[in-house]
């Protein structure tokens, strides 16, 4: 007998994690209900950014002619571009403005590198101050209503 339930994954400063593949993959799964992602990232930590790329592609980075080369013969590049997953729950640093509750487009945009990054956003005392800040913000939602559409794109403010 086979039994069918859901995953549930919550993530705290995580990195990014897989290609394009990866993601479409992770969204199929999501559309059918047997898996939940919800990703936890303080805004400015630079941990949550990267990686940008494979390691493959990150070394051929430091040689213009190597990465000249695989963007030529193939579409490696473009295979080997990291990309998040899931519901992303950004925590800001602004004391009015809480949170923002988005899911995660895969889009370079979302993730731009932010000049105040420091890897003091990384710090697990920081992610306990903005989650103790949000908390009361949050306990009325749920992951699963937040994936039917419930506080998506909702950022709290006092």
């Amino acid at each position: 007998m086979i039994y069918h339930r859901s995953v549930t994954c919550v993530s705290v400063a995580s990195p990014k994690l897989g290609n394009e593949s990866f993601r479409k993959a992770f969204q199929v799964l999501e559309q059918r209900g047997e898996l939940r992602h919800l990703r936890i990232a303080n805004e400015k930590d630079p941990v949550t950014l990267g990686p940008p790329a494979s390691s493959k592609v990150m070394l051929a980075s430091l040689s213009p002619a190597t990465l000249m080369v695989l963007s030529s013969v193939s579409n490696t590049i473009e295979n080997e571009l990291y990309k998040h997953v899931g519901m992303r729950l950004k925590l800001l640093s602004d004391e009015k403005k809480r949170f923002k509750l988005s899911s995660s487009t895969g889009s370079w945009r979302q993730d731009l590198f932010h000049p105040a990054v420091s890897v003091y956003h990384h710090l697990g005392y920081e992610y306990s101050t903005r989650m103790l800040r949000t908390k009361s913000d949050l306990e009325p939602l749920s992951l699963n209503s937040v994936y039917k559409g419930e506080g998506i794109a909702q950022t709290a403010e006092e």
